[in-house]
């Protein structure tokens, strides 16, 4: 798809309307601010008790909380990392909703970048304890978010050599943004904001998983 637009000279994006989620533009600016210097680790999860309805609960029909939900996280997290992944292992599991549904009921990530920086992402319909939606650990501090949404982000950083804690409440992203750029793009020439060569990233990376999950062994994306 990206070959047959850029031989036709037309427009080809990607419907990542999540990159507009509060929790996690809070959480990439103050990254990009330096909040928590060189970020080394990242960790997401998504999950409940509950099963999937649907398309979500086919493997089949592309089901699944990886391509479903991994498509927004991963997304987020090689933004993050700035370069393609390197190395992904990943282990499944179907202990429960196994009667409707056919995809893994949970399902962890271990990917490493070129950049150097780890990451680890959880998406599961087992997790009967809730684990954070977002912990990144840097030299210069770390970040912590409980879920998804508003609020705030808390930030544990250094201030006159002590400890210090502070809560950043989140941004309120403009949603139309998205679209706007679209209409720019196609109007005015201006840069895309989803390039879909940045898609290709996540799409390795949870084809890797699958690839891991059947061999027990860590797999380079292609």
């Amino acid at each position: 798809m990206i070959a047959a637009s850029e031989a036709n000279d037309v427009m080809l994006t990607v419907y990542h309307n999540r990159r507009w989620d509060a929790d996690w533009v809070t959480v990439k600016t103050l990254i990009d601010d330096g909040c928590a210097g060189e970020v080394f680790m990242v960790e997401c999860s998504i999950g409940g008790c509950r099963p999937l309805k649907g398309w979500r609960c086919d493997e089949r029909h592309g089901g699944g909380m990886l391509r479903d939900w991994g498509a927004h996280v991963l997304d987020q997290i090689c933004l993050i990392a700035g370069s393609p992944a390197e190395s992904v292992y990943a282990s499944f599991e179907h202990r429960m909703w196994t009667d409707v549904m056919d995809v893994p009921t949970h399902t962890q990530l271990a990917i490493e970048f070129e950049s150097g920086m780890r990451a680890q992402a959880t998406f599961s319909n087992n997790m009967w304890a809730p684990k954070p939606r977002w912990l990144v650990l840097g030299d210069g501090g770390g970040l912590f978010k409980q879920s998804g949404g508003g609020g705030t982000v808390t930030w544990y950083h250094g201030v006159a050599g002590q400890s210090a804690v502070t809560e950043v409440p989140c941004l309120d992203p403009d949603r139309g943004e998205m679209y706007q750029n679209v209409s720019d793009h196609l109007n005015e020439g201006a840069e895309l904001i989803v390039k879909p060569q940045e898609t290709r990233r996540y799409v390795a990376i949870y084809e890797a998983a699958y690839k891991s999950a059947e061999s027990g062994e860590a797999v380079q994306p292609l």
